[in-house]
């Protein structure tokens, strides 16, 4: 790039030159009529100086001293500063190269060369950073073009094939499931299809995981695809789609194999197998923890209407509910559980009757139990009663007595279905037995003393062993024979026993007294000689009579102003002559009942109204001797006599 030109002067001849003289070119400048390369191009000789011995006698020509050289291309020895463009893969080594800040090795400052055209290409065509893109077919352009030759039309650059990006993937499916309550789904990549897929290219995927959208059950959920890699030959040079990658696949409903834990009510026997369920606690298998689950409705029937422990009781009609109803399949809406059905307690029992009887000393009834009816009894049930013992309350005799039944039970075909009312009784009669309660007879002779008593009884009709100790009252003699005393045959009627055990039927007795032995007639005594003069009188007394007041020699017994109503008190005038010793006024009784005063007792009648106002004891008459002389004292008292009733 520039005009100047080395010269060479050693062989300079001169025109014009003085034979023999010696002269040479010392010194001077050629310059090309340009820089640019040529052959025989004119490069004018400027600046010659003269030399030799002869120099100075000689001048330069005047017309310019030229000679020719050729200016040759400068070698531009390397191109460099080319770039290559960074490219996705494409499956070719074809580059794309910029060539607009080429540097020329060898370029002088000032000129202008270009690269006019290139070829790049990558060394491979697969994914890299900083791959080595290899230029040929190198050729220079510009305005100094000329001037220049490009030792070598090769160079070298860098760039990055990035990898290419997939449009699409498909053909990758998912595995349809069961609900497990994950959304995790089962994916098969071997059906991939490449969107974008260089021809020829070879591409497959490994690895990946699926998700549905939600775990719940349905058809056609989307599964969104996970974790993919690509693998195969060409696998380096791919990018998986940005788009998600997605298929399809269904959720099933899981099975719920069985349904436990529901319970029954236990009931009270109703004739019907219904049953009340609680399903609060029921299990499901097969459910998930986590998920809900209830028992929307069923039906519960025992397997008969039977009372029984332990019964099994069919569970159908089972529906579920609950929030996670829609991702379960109930395989059978039957199942079992079991309960009890408890008798039921009869409210009472009616129509069982006990037969009256007779006091036998015991409570045994004879019942009857083939009118029972049964209170509480399901409508349609048969029952009956079987076996059974009556008790009345008591042995004793009475009208409407409660009879205890004990030991029944229940018959029938629905026997086994009930319980017995706590108790059962009914009404019966208890009537009383015939007793015989006969006085013994007695025969005695004649001894003067009033008859008072019996002889004993004789009973016929007790029962149960039993005695006269069962026997209430007091016994009491009546009849004829009482205060009898003379020979002849007499009544002995028994009395004052009671009983309501025992209807008493009271048989007399007879006393018979032997005739008596013919007695002096007392005298007649005078009554006004009964003056209240103490009669020396023993006291003796005899059991039960009680002494109130013990009498002093003379003195006499008082006994209690009360007597047994048989007791009698005979009084009777006489019209002994004045003077005679009357007969002693004396009461009739036994030692040991005491007399007393009664309305049956009379009194002694008036005298007579008579020159002497005289009274006479009934002739015959006397008084017991067994012991001291009672005494009752009415209206004021009696006198005694001065001395003792001959009699005594």
């Amino acid at each position: 790039r520039t005009t100047g030109a080395t010269l060479d002067v050693s062989g300079a001849t001169f025109g014009g030159l003085v034979g023999g003289d010696d002269l040479s070119i010392t010194a001077g400048t050629g310059t090309f009529a340009d820089w640019n390369v040529g052959t025989a191009k004119t490069v004018t000789v400027a600046g010659l100086n003269f030399g030799g011995t002869d120099a100075g006698n000689y001048d330069l020509p005047l017309a310019p001293v030229t000679t020719t050289a050729n200016i040759t291309p400068k070698d531009i020895t390397a191109v460099t500063n080319i770039t290559a463009q960074d490219k996705v893969y494409d499956g070719n080594t074809s580059a794309t190269l910029d060539t607009s800040s080429a540097t020329f090795a060898g370029l002088i400052a000032g000129d202008t060369l270009t690269v006019s055209s290139a070829t790049g290409n990558f060394v491979d065509k697969n994914v890299g950073t900083g791959k080595t893109v290899n230029i040929t077919g190198l050729t220079l352009g510009g305005a100094d073009l000329a001037n220049y030759n490009l030792v070598s039309t090769n160079s070298t650059t860098t760039a990055a094939i990035t990898k290419l990006r997939l449009t699409s993937l498909s053909g990758i499916t998912a595995e349809n499931k069961t609900y497990d309550r994950t959304t995790g789904a089962t994916i098969d990549t071997t059906g991939a299809n490449f969107g974008g897929l260089v021809g020829g290219d070879s591409l497959s995927l490994t690895g990946g995981t699926g998700s549905f959208a939600d775990w719940n059950v349905g058809t056609a959920k989307t599964v969104t695809i996970a974790g993919l890699t690509l693998s195969g030959t060409d696998a380096g040079n791919y990018d998986l789609p940005l788009a998600p990658v997605t298929t399809t696949a269904n959720i099933t409903p899981k099975d719920i194999t069985a349904v436990s834990n529901i319970t029954a009510l236990d009931k009270v026997y109703d004739g019907n197998t219904s049953a009340t369920l609680d399903t609060s606690s029921a299990t499901f298998a097969g459910l998930i923890a986590g998920d809900t689950l209830t028992v929307s409705s069923a039906t519960g029937n025992f397997i008969d209407k039977n009372a029984g422990p332990g019964k099994t009781v069919n569970v159908t009609g089972l529906t579920l509910g609950g929030a996670a109803l829609a991702n379960y399949n109930l395989v059978s809406t039957n199942a079992t559980t079991t309960a009890a059905i408890t008798r039921r307690q009869l409210t009472g029992i009616t129509g069982v009757t006990a037969n009256g009887k007779v006091y036998d000393g015991n409570t045994g009834a004879t019942i009857d139990t083939s009118g029972a009816t049964f209170g509480g009894l399901v409508t349609g049930d048969n029952l009956s009663l079987t076996g059974g013992s009556g008790s009345f309350a008591d042995a004793n005799a009475a009208n409407g007595k409660t009879v205890t039944i004990t030991g029944h039970q229940l018959a029938g075909p629905d026997a086994g279905n009930y319980d017995l009312p706590a108790s059962l009784t009914t009404l019966a009669n208890i009537t009383p037995a015939p007793l015989s309660v006969r006085a013994n007879d007695l025969s005695k002779a004649y001894d003067g003393v009033l008859f008072t008593g019996g002889n004993g009884l004789t009973f016929t009709g007790f029962v149960a062993g039993q005695g006269q100790v069962v026997l209430g009252g007091s016994l009491t003699f009546g009849g004829s024979s009482q205060g009898a005393i003379n020979g002849g045959t007499y009544v002995i009627t028994p009395g004052g026993l009671t009983s309501s055990n025992y209807a008493i039927q009271f048989v007399n007795g007879v006393l018979t007294i032997g005739a008596a032995p013919n007695a002096p007639t007392p005298p007649e005594v005078d009554v006004r000689v009964f003056l209240p003069v103490p009669v020396l009188v023993p006291v003796l007394a005899v059991p039960p009579v009680a002494v109130r007041l013990p009498a002093a020699p003379g003195g006499l017994n008082y006994v209690p102003a009360s007597r047994p109503a048989s007791a009698v008190v005979a009084f009777a005038p006489s019209a002994s002559p004045a003077g005679a010793a009357p007969a002693a006024v004396a009461p009739v009784a036994s030692p040991s009942v005491a007399a007393a005063p009664s309305a049956e007792a009379a009194p002694a009648e008036a005298a007579p109204a008579g020159p002497t106002g005289s009274r006479r004891a009934q002739d015959g008459v006397t008084r017991s001797l067994l012991g001291p002389l009672d005494v009752i004292v009415v209206n004021g008292g009696v006198n005694l006599g001065v001395r003792p009733v001959v009699a005594e």
